[in-house]
């Protein structure tokens, strides 16, 4: 547990601090990780380009933040078992968390792709940067299910009093996804599909960053009667869930 930080010892400003300004450099660099993204997409593929990553930003981020909302909301249950030191509990409501969060990105997936023809139709788009703008959002949100575990596990981290690791993941994630989109925008000529696949490629490596961190804590193991999916314990996930993802 040496990478968290416990807020119950030292002073609390102090503690605060050390945990917040990760979480700001976390946020300020993700606008910039959209910003590059969408300054290498104008300067490489135009005008009919640059609006069709446009035309699709409110929906991926109604989607994204919907998200990002249920994983921030889950996390306070797992923020109460930690506080508690109740392990056991802990990695039971951990357990169930991720089969629901698979269940929802399931769900989210089919929806959105299902329904981006007709939503964008239903909001008028140009027929000019309609199937750029389709091609880009069915990448996008066929690979919700990495930008879904960032958010999921790095919420699972800052619960636990990490915040360094998801500032590391998104620095690692924002250098990756320019190096892809420079590659496969100028170099192998993909168009906005290439720009879709370089963030959702980016995305999983931030995923696997997390990931690879809450492995490695030996009070995260579970026993076999722990991985037990408890409808329990996700009716009290999505009931903080649900709301923070309306929110968003």
């Amino acid at each position: 547990m040496n990478s968290t930080t416990d807020f119950t010892k030292g002073s609390i400003s102090k503690v605060i601090l050390k945990f917040y300004f990760p979480m700001l450099a976390t946020a300020m660099l993700q606008q910039f990780y959209t910003f590059a993204d969408t300054m290498i997409v104008g300067r490489g593929l135009g005008d009919n380009a640059l609006a069709a990553v446009g035309n699709m930003s409110s929906l991926c981020f109604l989607i994204v933040g919907f998200s990002m909302g249920l994983a921030n909301g889950f996390s306070v249950l797992i923020a109460q078992r930690f506080g508690e030191k109740n392990y056991s509990m802990l990695r039971r409501t951990l357990f169930s968390m991720i089969i629901l969060s698979f269940g929802i990105t399931a769900l989210l997936t089919v929806l959105s792709t299902a329904f981006l023809k007709n939503t964008l139709i239903l909001l008028q788009t140009d027929e000019i940067i309609l199937n750029d703008s389709l091609l880009y959002g069915y990448i996008i949100f066929g690979g919700l299910l990495a930008s879904i575990t960032y958010n999921v596990s790095a919420g699972i981290l800052r619960s636990l009093g990490d915040s360094r690791t998801p500032l590391t993941a998104i620095i690692l994630s924002s250098v990756i996804n320019i190096m892809l989109d420079c590659f496969l925008i100028f170099v192998l000529r993909t168009g906005v599909g290439g720009a879709a696949a370089a963030t959702v490629l980016s995305q999983v490596v931030s995923a696997a960053v997390c990931i690879r961190k809450l492995v490695s804590m030996d009070f995260l193991k579970m026993e076999k009667e722990e991985r037990k999916f408890d409808a329990g314990i996700s009716l009290k996930l999505l009931k903080n869930g649900v709301p923070m993802a309306l929110m968003n």
